[in-house]
């Protein structure tokens, strides 16, 4: 018997899967944005002027710790949506599915609807649970995070959204343009 959160095909597995896919690629991107901040944006704000090399630097090629936490925070929020919807580009079987039900030929509303008939809300509730176990283990090895734990759980709660919407995008581009 299929309830109306798991929906008509929806498993848990592959809900677990897709989450952890979200965390595997917001983890990527968390690492190319602390990079871009950290070896290129910073650096090059403090070669525009010598005040402002400044201010975002103590002593020679060191970092001030208010601006590195600033980079971690913005990098750890923007994360969440910046990667997001290549978790269901790995899913064959909702791509499947999806096809031989509408043949991509549908528009947002209806791919949001179809997928919480066939699907549920599962994957957008287990990504929330494991933003809220990732991120209270991020706060036990970096306690100076605390003011950020609250918002990344809500940022991933919305980049699920936005990864289901994503995730829509991919399925009806693969459609159109594969089998």
């Amino acid at each position: 018997m299929k309830t109306k959160l798991l929906g008509a095909r929806g498993t848990v597995g592959t809900s677990v899967i897709s989450a952890i896919l979200y965390y595997v690629f917001k983890w990527i991107a968390f690492m190319a944005l602390y990079a871009l901040c950290t070896l290129l944006i910073i650096p090059s704000l403090s070669l525009y002027s010598t005040r402002l090399g400044d201010m975002l630097y103590e002593g020679y090629e060191m970092i001030k710790p208010t601006v590195w936490l600033a980079a971690v925070v913005i990098s750890f929020l923007a994360s969440s949506f910046a990667c997001a919807g290549f978790n269901y580009r790995f899913r064959k079987k909702i791509r499947k599915h999806f096809f031989a039900e509408t043949f991509g030929m549908i528009g947002y509303k209806e791919g949001v609807r179809w997928f919480n008939e066939n699907y549920g809300v599962l994957d957008r509730v287990l990504i929330a649970a494991l933003s809220v176990i990732i991120n209270l283990m991020a706060l036990i090895k970096l306690p100076v995070l605390m003011p950020v734990i609250i918002p990344a759980i809500l940022a991933d709660a919305v980049g699920g959204y936005v990864s289901l919407r994503r995730g829509l995008t991919f399925l009806r581009i693969h459609s159109i343009t594969c089998d």
